[in-house]
């Protein structure tokens, strides 16, 4: 996954420390205090010359704590402007972290094939970083009174390969942390175009969030791939991520506890006020529940975690028949582009481009790499498979080839005259809403309750909460059932379908997949004599209304 946090100005000196005390891969608890060893610069050679930095050598701190000042490391002049308030963002940290397994994997390893992890590791993060310096806009610019965005020509950031998640409360006392495998990449300054610095537009960082941690999970799966190791895709919520084959659940949910404890200060925060946190609510809250930083020797921590992989099977033996097991058997064949276009609009009917393109580096993963994947979007457009729309948001061809039948059929039913009522029966259901609610309706309501009896095979009400939709319903299905018609209510839901029966008096509902069901199937019958409410019909798909009968 990728995260994405600003660093405040005052707070520059400490998180530099804490990057940078450290031994050789960025440890939280290895022990030791070797300052500027194990973080690396990224950039493109010129923006890093003309700081004065060199990418062949180790970040020092210094260096790192003056650019989060704002200043060159070089000259010491100013290189980003301070905020309108005076005050200056010290950085972004956008942080990558490996799947559970990987470093689960990397944490009974080994020390060479935890170098080969280590390895792939960096690669996607590098791969990762690219992709944000190539497609997203970080640079904000004002001329002539109007603020405009662009790509940055370079990014300049440190990276710092960390290899343990947090100590929680509960392991403070034996002082083994779990295995977590993630880089911190510290985004300082931006160079733009014309060959100046600037500071990073972080509201685009934060944006293309998604699409970045897909785009440097799907690198890292390519890259696990290459050393035999099998891929297990469509894991966690929503299909997003991935796993590697072989390596225990039960150790992955072991080596979870820090993820564990931050689920459930949530959990108890969405019971005391009723809503899940919202983003700065939940960085406290992963605050709040932070261990210390307790070092322990790093051949105690190794030696712990190989005894806890070996009582869930991972020998040494083991680990080496999971990096060659791929070979065993075929990768199955995936058409990326197929799930793409059945997957992105299953729910909506258009999304916009950076979830397009993450979802397309999701589905990637441990199949193609995402460059690759990129380029079979651009075909997707060029093909008419995908189509552009307004705002930046895409649909596919078939979807708005049914949304434009739909919408035909609609039209054309517009004229059926189906479902009328005489003025006889509209006063009886005037008369029986009276009697049954103790007031006449509003003149609103009435004419509401002509529009939906008076003409047209297709008509649609809206109305805000609280405007008495329910009683316009209740009344058009007694003037509709006193001409001898069938109701029937419908909606996605099944609670609403049944909520709609219990406000207008239909006694016949049932969701509306059901009633596409039983027509298809001839268990239902529906003729001119026939009414169909469907309740909430904005929550219905381009496919359900297309295939409505």
């Amino acid at each position: 996954m990728q995260s994405t946090h600003k660093i405040a100005g005052s707070a520059a000196a400490g998180f530099a420390a804490y990057l940078t005390t450290s031994a050789s891969r960025g440890d939280y608890y290895v022990g030791g205090e070797i300052e500027g060893d194990g973080g690396a610069w990224h950039g493109s050679p010129q923006a890093l010359d003309g700081l004065g930095l060199d990418p062949s050598q180790p970040v020092r701190k210094a260096d790192l704590v003056t650019l989060m000042e704002g200043r060159s490391p070089a000259s010491g002049e100013p290189v980003r402007r301070v905020g309108g308030d005076g005050s200056r963002v010290a950085g972004i940290d956008a942080t990558f972290s490996a799947p559970k397994s990987v470093s689960a994997l990397w944490a009974v390893s080994d020390s060479y094939r935890r170098a080969q992890i280590e390895v792939a590791h960096h690669k996607a993060v590098a791969s990762a970083i690219g992709r944000i310096e190539r497609d997203v806009e970080l640079v904000r610019r004002r001329e002539h009174g109007e603020l405009r965005w662009e790509k940055a020509r370079s990014l300049v950031a440190a990276e710092f390969v960390h290899t343990s998640s947090r100590l929680t409360r509960d392991q403070e006392r034996d002082g083994v942390p779990d295995p977590q495998l993630h880089s911190h990449v510290v985004i300082l300054a931006a160079e733009r175009e014309d060959g100046r610095f600037a500071a990073v537009d972080s509201r685009e960082l934060f944006r293309s969030q998604r699409a970045n941690g897909a785009w440097y999970r799907a690198e890292l799966a390519h890259e696990l791939r290459g050393l035999g190791l099998e891929i297990r895709s469509g894991t966690g919520r929503d299909g997003r991520f991935f796993e590697l084959r072989g390596v225990p659940e039960e150790l992955s949910k072991r080596w979870s506890r820090r993820r564990e404890v931050i689920e459930k200060a949530a959990r108890e925060f969405r019971d005391r006020y009723g809503r899940s946190p919202n983003r700065g609510e939940l960085g406290s809250i992963a605050v709040a529940t932070r261990g210390t930083k307790t070092m322990t020797a790093a051949m105690d921590v190794s030696t712990a975690w190989r005894t806890v992989g070996e009582e869930y099977g991972m020998s040494r033996d083991r680990v080496e028949q999971l990096f060659n097991e791929r070979a065993l058997e075929p990768e199955p064949e995936r058409d990326i582009t197929a799930e793409l276009l059945a997957d992105v609009t299953c729910e909506r009917s258009m999304v916009e481009t950076r979830e397009l393109e993450a979802r397309a580096f999701e589905l990637s993963a441990g199949v193609a790499r995402p460059e690759a994947v990129r380029e079979q979007l651009e075909e997707l457009a060029r093909s008419g498979e995908l189509v552009r729309l307004e705002g930046g948001f895409w649909t596919t061809r078939e979807l708005r080839e049914l949304e434009q039948r739909a919408l035909a059929t609609a039209f054309e039913r517009s004229e059926e005259r189906v479902g009328t009522a005489t003025i006889r029966s509209r006063d009886v259901a005037f008369f029986s809403a009276l009697e049954r609610r103790g007031h006449s309706l509003t003149f609103e309501q009435r004419e509401a309750i002509d529009g939906l009896t008076s003409w047209g095979g297709v008509v649609v009400l809206v109305g805000e909460a609280g405007t008495g939709k329910g009683a316009v319903l209740e009344a058009a299905r007694v003037a509709w059932e006193h001409e001898g018609n069938r109701v029937i209510g419908t909606a996605i839901a099944g609670a609403t379908a049944q909520r709609l029966g219990a406000d207008a008096g239909i006694k016949e509902t049932m969701t509306a997949d059901s009633l596409i069901h039983r027509v298809e199937h001839d268990r239902l019958q529906l003729d001119e004599r026939t009414v169909v409410v469907m309740d909430e019909a904005g929550m219905a798909d381009t496919r359900r209304l297309a295939d409505a009968p």
